[in-house]
């Protein structure tokens, strides 16, 4: 078994709003962030050029109908 010491970009995607974040990790040994980016609303994409995709929002959160209301965070 192959165990993942960390992942170099995760991209967290909020379930409550159309918003994800995009963090990408250092291949350093001290494994920090380099960057961090938020996008918000479902016109935007986020582009990964580690991957070398693009992804719109507008698809990632296809079929979901957000609440409205008070939002914890």
């Amino acid at each position: 078994m192959v165990a993942v010491q960390w992942l170099l970009l995760p991209l967290y995607v909020e379930p409550n709003r159309p918003e994800v974040y995009l963090f990408e990790r250092s291949d350093e040994a001290d494994g920090g962030w380099l960057n961090e980016r938020r996008v918000i609303g479902l016109d935007p994409e986020i582009r990964i050029p580690a991957l070398g995709i693009v992804l719109p929002l507008a698809e990632i959160f296809d079929g979901i109908d957000f609440l409205p209301g008070p939002l914890l965070g």
